[in-house]
């Protein structure tokens, strides 16, 4: 059994164990040696190779330093994931999520969406569903307060990639607002998919980053055919 503030469901671990695995993993990647900033490196003419973990200066690859670093980090991390649990327990143990989630707007980050969807995936594994159900109203009411904060662009981004099938984007794009959306500021919002498309481009290969492209090609196309037909109807 695991627990999260009264919230219960069977598991084979603790879902806090599964979800700290990966931050660690990561902090690890980034507090290696080799990926130091160049100001850690030595200086030219000292002989060291180039490329190599040889031009990182002694204090940063000290064992004992990079310890320190690292339990530093790992705390940090594990810190962020209590603060997260702490607000998907308010979801959940709250009468109405969506007045909660709108008292918290700056809680709800990538971290507390990052944990809650594990939440998630893990309670659907499990065939809870009752579990599942107060999970997704509780996402369901993160998301919606913390939409409403973001600039209009990241709005209609979001609503687009939520649509599952290419009719739903086309409904999404026909509200009345969409085509102002996308022309606002410079056409900010393709700039803002163009950046996406880019940093799903420098994952590594698999079937999610090669559908999460796929859906951001069909967002680029039926987005570009939205804006020159109301493009067209404005000259008309």
């Amino acid at each position: 059994m695991f627990s999260l503030q009264g919230f219960q469901c069977s598991a084979r671990q603790p879902l806090s164990a599964a979800v700290m695995a990966a931050p660690s993993l990561t902090q690890q990647r980034r507090l290696c040696a080799c990926g130091a900033s160049r100001k850690n490196r030595k200086g030219g003419g000292g002989g060291g190779k180039r490329g190599g973990c040889s031009e990182v200066n002694s204090s940063a690859s000290d064992p004992a330093s990079e310890a320190h670093r690292l339990q530093d980090a790992i705390r940090e991390s594990r810190q962020q994931q209590l603060v997260a649990a702490d607000m998907l327990a308010k979801l959940l143990q709250a009468e109405d999520p969506q007045e909660v989630a709108q008292q918290y707007t700056d809680s709800l980050d990538e971290q507390f969406f990052w944990q809650a969807n594990t939440f998630l995936s893990m309670a659907k594994k499990e065939g809870n569903a009752e579990v599942v159900a107060r999970l997704e109203a509780a996402l369901k009411a993160a998301f919606e307060a913390k939409q409403a904060t973001l600039r209009p662009e990241i709005q209609l981004l979001n609503r687009l990639l939520a649509a599952e099938t290419a009719e739903q984007r086309q409904q999404v794009l026909g509200a009345p607002e969409a085509a102002a959306t996308l022309a606002m500021n410079d056409r900010y919002f393709f700039q803002l998919l163009g950046r996406m498309a880019q940093d799903v481009g420098r994952q590594p290969e698999g079937d999610q980053r090669a559908t999460l492209l796929a859906k951001l090609e069909g967002i680029q196309a039926d987005a570009q055919q939205r804006a020159a037909g109301a493009e067209a109807e404005a000259a008309a």
